[in-house]
């Protein structure tokens, strides 16, 4: 059967179908006499004889060979690890595995083959657009278009073939800690050093801020603390507002000598994140009184750092909405600081808005509702259609307008005075402060992870969840994917938890099966398979996790759940302790034969046998001996237990400190008296 895809194959046969004939037909043989072959109990019985058992032994001894010559030198190294011996007592489990794990070698092989075609389609298709003009369009989103016909309506769906790296600088997604891109410091009060941080242990864990010493000396300007003089301008619509798309260092200097003469402008970002592990900062929407501008990080990546000439100009205020991760794209993208930022969602949040989303905001200020089609586009794109351009300049070309509406708001709020104010812009200079790091899978966050399922996992099951994060991690890192592209989360804890036994359970934990997941399937159920060996007792993490252990139970509570029973009795004992004039003793509880947790309606004074075992025996020695306790005030104020001729020693008198008044003996029954009486009213305003 000679091939082009195996040259070296062998020609016993002239055609693949005389070949596919043939096994058929000793398959069906084959399961024809295993039909015909005794089970169950009837197998046992023949076992008995020693021909019956001679045969079926040597039957199982070459199947063994078989399955092992399968998983011989032509198959992959990970197979080889599935070899059968006649002493084991798992070999009905092996063998479905050897049959399980070769068909799926066969689909892995097949599903290869149709990649590597397509690819090279790909490239081909690539290589024919090279020559092309540069403003073709690659046809790989489709769009939501405001139209009548609701069956016209598509979604945008994410880029899959974007030819990489997109940044000129090399990304790292390596674990050391993230090293700010910054040069030089531009509006410096103090010179820019690069100060190592170090964690609890003294192990390096980061950068110091290059503006933390500029951050905290900050102050607002004084115009931005005052009322407008002027009423400002209702933004202009979109159409008729010039728009520029900034792709060249030259335009970008242009945009620089333009913000350096403004007092406010509005910044905001398109971010990406699932198809990369760190995640790509794709576009910059920078809004002023002039207009839109859109930057193009990828193509001025090595001359964008020259804005930090105004973001960190304290003089100049930079309008955000819903900047804590801006702030850390920034740094790690784009090497940008701020220093003199007005976030409008901290703003929100002082003046109680019920919601303090951008497009709520925009639709309260300035009756505008925001497109929101494409905030999960895949922004990598290149060239922008033009309504995903739309709605990226949409994001800043009401903000200005909004900064101005709030701080009247925030003054009026604080009847002329500045204090809410400032304090947005205390809150503002906080996410300024933020540093960005790079994320790093931990056991705190394994754990906590798993205890947002609220599911309870064994040892093997705990060790399957890290071996998973850790070994997603891995190759998330060295393929420059996002952890949830390759195995959804959702998908990992259902293989932890099941830890299926063979590729089709895999299957059934990942449907659908992302690619890379069809790709390592094999692998994949090494891993399970590991889990699933060791012992019971072995620790996955150093601390156990919460869910892990049962959670307390919580107190019983009375059906009428508003009414606290347990403080009302505590509130009757103080009061019956107050009007003798003597202390409160809690411990006086079980001698009174009263339980700790009482319900009002029960009426019995009886203990349970569980519970007097919690008492001390002074007490037990009163009750066995039928002696009643009495009550004496001693020097001290406290009052003291005393027997009939003796007195009790001083480390339980006053644990059981009866109390007195004027030497007056005080019985049991008068604080059940007292307490009757006290609920008397109760009982008659229910009536």
């Amino acid at each position: 059967m000679n091939s082009e895809l195996n040259p070296q194959a062998t020609d016993f046969y002239e055609s693949l179908k005389l070949l596919t004939q043939n096994g058929l037909s000793s398959i069906q043989k084959a399961v024809k006499c295993v039909a015909s072959t005794p089970a169950g109990s009837s197998y046992k019985v023949y076992q008995t004889f020693d021909s019956f058992k001679k045969v079926t032994g040597l039957i199982g001894d070459d199947t063994i060979k078989l399955s092992n010559t399968i998983y011989g030198d032509n198959m992959s190294g990970v197979l080889k690890n599935y070899k059968m011996n006649s002493k084991s007592d798992g070999d009905d489990e092996k063998l479905s595995d050897v049959n399980t794990n070769v068909i799926d070698f066969i689909r892995l092989s097949m599903d290869n083959i149709k990649n590597s075609q397509v690819s090279n389609i790909h490239n081909a298709q690539s290589d024919s657009m090279e020559h092309s003009s540069q403003d073709t369009f690659v046809p790989c989103l489709a769009f939501k278009r405001r139209s009548n016909n609701l069956n016209a309506v598509h979604y945008p769906t994410p880029q899959v073939h974007v030819q990489r790296p997109q940044f000129k600088i090399p990304v790292d997604n390596s674990e050391n800690f993230w090293i700010p891109k910054i040069a030089y410091k531009p509006n410096a009060e103090k010179p820019l050093e690069l100060m190592t941080l170090y964690n609890k242990d003294g192990v390096p864990c980061g950068i110091e801020h290059p503006y933390k010493y500029e951050l905290e000396l900050y102050q607002p300007p004084k115009w931005a603390l005052e009322p407008d003089k002027e009423s400002h301008n209702f933004p202009r619509k979109l159409n008729e507002t010039p728009l520029t798309f900034i792709n060249t260092q030259s335009q970008l200097n242009d945009l620089l000598r333009h913000l350096e003469t403004v007092t406010e402008f509005a910044v905001d970002l398109e971010h990406h994140s699932y198809r990369s592990y760190l995640g790509i900062t794709c576009l910059m929407q920078i809004t002023t009184n002039g207009g839109d501008f859109i930057i193009d990080p990828f193509a001025v990546s090595e001359h964008i750092h020259q804005l930090n000439q105004v973001f960190t100009n304290p003089e100049i205020l930079k309008i955000f909405h819903g900047a804590k991760h801006d702030i850390a794209w920034m740094q790690r993208d784009l090497g940008l600081y701020v220093v003199g930022m007005f976030d409008t969602q901290k703003a929100a949040s002082i003046l109680n808005k019920s919601r303090t989303t951008l497009q709520y905001i925009v639709f309260e200020y300035c009756h505008v509702e925001l497109d929101k089609r494409f905030q999960l586009a895949d922004w990598r794109v290149r060239p922008i259609p033009e309504e995903m351009l739309e709605y990226a300049r949409s994001d800043t070309h009401y903000l200005l307008y909004v900064w101005h509406e709030m701080k009247k708001e925030l003054l009026k709020a604080g009847h002329g005075s500045t204090d809410k104010l400032l304090e947005v812009f205390e809150n503002s200079k906080a996410l300024c402060l933020i540093r960005y790091e790079k994320p790093v899978v931990t056991d705190e966050k394994i754990i906590k992870s798993y205890e947002k399922t609220k599911k309870t996992f064994n040892a093997r099951q705990l060790h399957a969840l890290k071996y998973l994060y850790k070994w997603r991690d891995t190759q998330a890192r060295e393929l420059d994917e996002s952890p949830e592209y390759l195995l959804p989360s959702h998908m990992l804890m259902a293989l932890a938890e099941k830890l299926p036994r063979d590729i089709q359970g895999i299957n059934a934990c990942c449907n659908p099966m992302p690619p890379f997941v069809k790709q390592n399937t094999i692998e994949l159920h090494n891993i399970l398979k590991a889990c699933r060996e060791l012992p019971e007792t072995a620790f996955a993490f150093l601390v156990e996790p919460a869910s892990a252990t049962p959670a307390p139970k919580k107190p019983r509570l009375h059906r009428h759940k508003h009414i606290n029973y347990k403080a009302k009795f505590n509130e009757m004992v103080r009061r019956w302790y107050e009007s003798l004039n003597t202390h409160y003793n809690p411990a006086l509880w079980p001698f009174m034969g009263l339980r700790r947790n009482p319900k009002i309606k029960t009426r019995s004074r009886q203990m349970a046998s569980s519970r007097r075992m919690r008492f001390s025996e002074p007490y037990h020695q009163f009750r066995s001996s039928g002696q009643k306790p009495r009550a004496q005030k001693s020097n001290n104020g406290v009052a003291s237990m005393k027997e009939s001729g003796e007195h009790a020693t001083p480390s339980t008198s006053k644990a059981f400190a009866v109390p007195s008044s004027n030497d007056t003996d005080t019985s049991v029954k008068d604080c059940h008296q007292y307490i009757h009486e006290y609920r008397k009213p109760e009982r008659k305003m229910k009536k």
